[in-house]
């Protein structure tokens, strides 16, 4: 018992020390944001924005909370009230510097500038749809915490995942597809995604499982010019494709001509560099995922998607975004919240820690069903043994099917959010999964039946151990008054 308390303590020290250098790293960048905004302010000029940098600057200082001997759940809200002080801070300070910022910044123009919008660089046209400085810093950043070689490779930002999508799609329609190509589906893909793609006309499409069996036996048969691939399907399952083991699987055909395998990796947050080693010249990988789920750590500041692919493909990527305003606009590039990867890499873990914790305490519960791929009743749970990062999401539904009816786990999830605000632990409803607070999403899938969809977020361990108490009890007693048959 003492050592289980030894450990426990040990864990929250660890936390307290790891919220300390993240709140660090916050008021780091919004310093570096108002260093900008002060250097653009001439003294008497602009005595609003000059008001505004003495505001900012009064509410600056980051208090040292890391104490041992404070309760959990005060030390969760503190780091809470901190982290919407910081963001409220860091949008006033970066729309100011919008307020500064023209969409086509005055220039002089020579004869050669008529040429320059035929150029990709950032710099030659001042227009925020070809792209700026700030976008173009931010992208390095991005591809040296996501370990992107730049030498090789490309990464571009866009406005959102699904425009990082259509922009892919944008490639292929202009670049790639011709009518009666056939397009290979393996898994769930996201259903927005699907649906486009399964919308272009003159296309063949054939969907197969993501055990890759199916694929093997078709391959040998028919050579798809496109294979769509999730990192993670975002279901209810939750199954992992093996992609290494599929680019090694086309490695070994002799292939005539290019085949494309596009990754939705939005579902796991690290990982990008494992996909482009393949030597085969005839295999093509390009690499999509949204920016809002986890590589913003949580402060879920702006939208973004990005997109990782050869240089090759990367210049004629870079031209289509251009072409179609699909790129990532300011302010939107300056409210990007870049983690320093030290800091990104241990939250992430942090985060496949507490969902590893709160699945494998549900699915201790009779009449409870619980996917995530870390626990050992997962199909690919070895898979997942690999990976020391995969998020923050897992899934439940009930035993009795006629208690997974939307309207039935809106009760139980109505329920939750009543037990957490009595107890005053942080738990909330809403779409999407890379917040701070520990979230339940009613899943959309298949009418009548549906699922639970639980972020676990990034709280400390002890705050942990009181959303799993708020969790169980919740479904204790839903089951108790709803249930028909024993669980």
């Amino acid at each position: 018992m003492a050592s289980n308390e030894s450990h426990d303590k040990e864990i929250q020290r660890a936390d307290l020390i790891e919220d300390q250098a993240f709140l660090n790293q916050q008021e780091s960048l919004l310093q570096k944001r108002l260093t900008g905004l002060e250097a653009k302010v001439e003294c008497g000029e602009n005595p609003v924005l000059e008001e505004l940098i003495k505001m900012v600057k009064g509410h600056m200082e980051v208090s040292h909370i890391f104490d041992e001997g404070k309760d959990p759940l005060e030390h969760g809200r503190e780091v809470d009230s901190f982290r919407r002080k910081f963001r409220a801070l860091f949008h006033m300070v970066v729309s100011a510097g919008a307020a500064l910022r023209s969409c086509a910044q005055p220039q002089k123009q020579s004869v050669r500038s008529t040429d320059r919008a035929r150029s990709n660089s950032y710099t030659d046209v001042p227009y925020v749809r070809y792209g700026t400085e700030e976008l173009f810093e931010l992208e390095i950043g991005l591809a040296a915490l996501l370990d992107v070689d730049r030498d090789s490779h490309t990464l571009l930002l866009t406005s959102s995942g699904m425009s990082a999508y259509q922009l892919i799609e944008a490639f292929f329609v202009r670049k790639v597809l011709l009518p009666g190509d056939l397009i290979m589906l393996l898994g769930n893909i996201y259903f927005e995604t699907q649906k486009q793609l399964t919308s272009m006309p003159g296309l063949h499409f054939q969907k197969m499982n993501t055990t890759l069996e199916d694929f093997k036996h078709r391959i040998y048969q028919e050579i798809p010019k496109l294979i769509f691939v999730e990192s993670m399907n975002n279901d209810f399952e939750l199954r992992i494709t093996d992609i290494p083991h599929l680019l090694e699987i086309l490695e070994r055909i002799d292939l005539k001509e290019d085949v494309y395998v596009v990754i939705d990796g939005t579902m796991i947050p690290e990982g990008v560099s494992k996909f482009f080693k393949t030597k085969n010249p005839h295999v093509k990988v390009l690499y999509f995922a949204s920016c809002g789920k986890y590589l913003q750590d949580g402060m879920d500041t702006t939208m973004a998607g990005l997109v990782v692919s050869d240089q090759k493909i990367g210049s004629t990527l870079q031209e289509l975004r251009r072409a179609s305003g699909t790129i990532l606009y300011e302010p939107s590039t300056s409210l990007f919240s870049l983690p320093e990867k030290e800091i990104h890499t241990r939250r992430s873990a942090r985060m496949t820690r507490n969902a590893t914790h709160l699945a494998a305490a549900l699915e201790g519960e009779r009449g409870v069903d619980v996917r995530y791929p870390k626990l050992p009743s997962h199909p690919d749970h070895n898979m997942a043994q690999k990976e020391d990062s995969l998020g923050a999401v897992f899934t439940f539904r009930l035993r009795e099917e006629m208690l997974n009816r939307a309207e039935s786990l809106q009760v139980l999830i109505d329920l939750c959010i009543e037990n957490a605000k009595t107890k005053q632990v942080p738990l909330s409803q809403g779409v999407s999964f890379g917040f701070t607070h520990p979230r339940l999403t009613l899943a959309h899938s298949q009418e009548p039946y549906t699922h639970i969809r639980v972020s676990a977020g990034d709280r400390s361990y002890h705050e942990l151990v009181k959303v799993e108490e708020v969790l169980v009890t919740s479904i204790r007693q839903f089951l108790s008054s709803h249930a028909t048959v024993s669980p």
